[in-house]
């Protein structure tokens, strides 16, 4: 299934200033960046790491801030440089938000680690400063051949005593997150047999295995803990209620929630996007990996939590319209409110191919890899995704950012890299935002590539390095998106789902002769709203489908001048849903 990426020689000037000592200066780290490309945001280089492997899975979460320290720790697989084993795991330190970094210590405190997929989190259940954060840290174990679960603490986090272990009979571990005095994390012995760990001394550590996680196939997106109740997101075979058909993949996004610190855990609530108005033209979930038997690479995605309690997820969608393999890509959000789920548009147009053609520093299996996270207040988010860069030959990707407030719509996206020939198909963000004095938020995004090479197809085991950026914005920067349409606009229908009316909007802006119809699921015409002349203008036609049978159902408007050489000059199709 792998490809062999072709491999360049390191750069000797590049691999000694990363590897000369536990203290990586700011501009040390800075310089090294603008070796590798032009960028908006000023990156700093964290540490070195063995490969590029030990960090490609969307469902981690290797950076973690914690706001009322103002600490920022990244773990990671080691180099040998510094270490005796590759799969040793260390951990880096930033108290200056993401400026300057010391690498502190190993997190085996003894104990032989074989680490793969590390994750970690803050505890400060105090509020304290850095002196009272304790740092967590779960992976998958490969010693001895049979995955098993490994864990860490280090208290205090800033230089404090390590001590780790693991827990023979379960497999991968997928995430970890904190709240109050809990820490917790997941472990998986099989894909029907999931485990949620939780601990508040790491002494006394429980396994809980919840009928409710385990009642069908899923991925773990994330954990979050907010109010003392705790979240895991999911994507998965659950069954949402009032869906009006199967989805065609058979797997939905959703989340699981525990009020007694993780003991027990509710039943799957499934967020059924395809019944939300402004995402109703997506009919699944992107499958990023196309063509690799029954595998389903589902994985990009997050979940965290706002300041009214509810639940924000995000993941990325296809809109197959066009056949049943192929369509338009997006990240979007779905999130809840006081009458159920909402959701909103974060990027549509993500290459069908872009995660295949060229596999990247990991065998492309991360996808978008949306991240999600929120302020202290949660009041303010901010995702994080790849994606391609239409601007660079090759078509590569690079990392891109987004934010809004819980009022606002998301600002336009931000290219954080904007490189020629590299291809940046791996990224995290820490899940809290900082909040800062003068208003302004700052994410913490951070991306892994191959040292020393700057091309498109990074070599997965070579040595290679961390670069994180403490991205600021000021929300006041946010406004509504405006659209600017030169000739054209067919709208979303609303009410949708509808039963049994809804109206349709467009535009154009000058006389031209419009065509709209309606087509039925197989194509078959239903109905034409429109057919004539008409001058620039907006429009609205209501369409009542009261004889119709409940279904999807698509609209088309055609427009321009039909007896010209190239017909109508613009032809666009969404879809419907008629729920009686």
């Amino acid at each position: 299934m792998y490809k062999v990426i072709i491999k360049m020689m390191l750069s000797l000037l590049l691999s000694f200033s990363v590897l000369y000592s536990q203290e990586i200066s700011t501009q040390r780290g800075r310089d090294l960046y603008l070796q590798h490309s032009s960028t908006v945001s000023s990156w700093t280089i964290v540490d070195s790491i063995q490969s590029c492997v030990g960090m490609a899975l969307g469902t981690l979460n290797p950076l973690a801030f914690d706001s009322d320290a103002d600490a920022l720790v990244f773990v990671h697989l080691s180099h040998t440089n510094y270490s005796t084993s590759q799969h040793d795991l260390w951990y880096n330190l930033s108290t200056d938000a993401g400026i300057t970094w010391s690498r502190i210590s190993s997190l085996s405190g003894g104990f032989s680690v074989s680490a793969r997929y590390p994750s970690c989190a803050i505890s400060n259940p105090t509020g304290g400063d850095i002196t009272q954060t304790r740092g967590i840290a779960s992976w998958t174990q490969y010693a001895g051949g049979s995955p098993s679960t490994g864990y860490s603490f280090a208290y205090p986090l800033i230089n404090g005593t390590v001590h780790s272990d693991t827990l023979p009979g379960v497999g991968s571990s997928e995430c970890c997150w904190t709240g109050g005095d809990w820490s917790f994390w997941t472990g998986e012995s099989d894909v029907a047999s999931r485990i949620i760990f939780r601990t508040t001394d790491f002494v006394n550590i429980e396994a809980i295995e919840s009928p409710n996680l385990n009642a069908f196939a899923s991925i773990i997106l994330g954990g979050v803990t907010s109010e003392n109740v705790s979240y895991i997101g999911l994507v998965g075979t659950m069954d949402p209620e009032n869906t009006l058909e199967p989805i065609a993949s058979g797997w939905y996004p959703g989340y699981s929630k525990s009020t007694d610190n993780g003991l027990t855990w509710s039943e799957a609530v499934v967020a059924d996007f395809r019944t939300i108005p402004s995402l109703s033209q997506y009919d699944r979930l992107f499958d990023f990996i196309k063509n690799d038997g029954d595998a389903v690479s589902y994985s990009a995605g997050d979940i965290n939590v706002d300041a009214n309690g509810f639940v924000h997820l995000v993941f990325s969608v296809t809109d197959t319209t066009i056949n049943a393999n192929t369509g338009i890509n997006a990240i979007v959000e779905v999130f809840e409110t006081t009458n159920g789920w909402d959701g909103k548009i974060i990027y549509e147009g993500i290459s069908e191919t872009i995660f295949t053609d060229r596999e990247g520093v990991a065998w492309g299996q991360m996808g978008p890899n949306g991240y999600l996270a929120f302020d202290k207040d949660r009041e303010m988010m901010a995702c994080v995704w790849v994606t391609n860069n239409s601007s660079s030959v090759p078509d590569l990707c690079d990392v891109y950012i987004s934010y809004r407030g819980l009022n606002s719509e998301w600002s336009e996206p931000i290219n954080l890299t904007q490189t020629e020939n590299m291809n940046e198909n791996g990224a995290h963000l820490a899940p809290v935002l900082r909040k800062n004095n003068d208003n302004s938020y700052t994410a913490f995004v951070g991306y892994f590539y191959e040292l020393g090479y700057f091309g498109p197809d990074p070599d997965r085991f070579n040595p290679a390095g961390f670069w994180v950026t403490p991205f600021t914005f000021t929300p006041t920067n946010i406004s509504v998106p405006i659209s600017v349409v030169s000739d054209y606009l067919l709208n979303q229908n609303y009410p949708n789902p509808f039963n049994p009316s809804t109206t349709i909007k467009y535009e154009v802006s000058s006389r031209q002769f419009v065509l709209l119809k309606v087509y039925d699921l197989l194509g078959r015409e239903v109905v034409t709203l429109i057919n004539e002349e008409k001058p620039a203008g907006s429009y609205e036609i209501e369409f009542d489908a009261g004889d119709l049978a409940s279904g999807i159902y698509y609209y088309q408007l055609k427009a321009g001048d039909p007896s010209s050489s190239s017909g109508q000059s613009f032809i666009q199709t969404k879809k419907m849903i008629l729920l009686k």
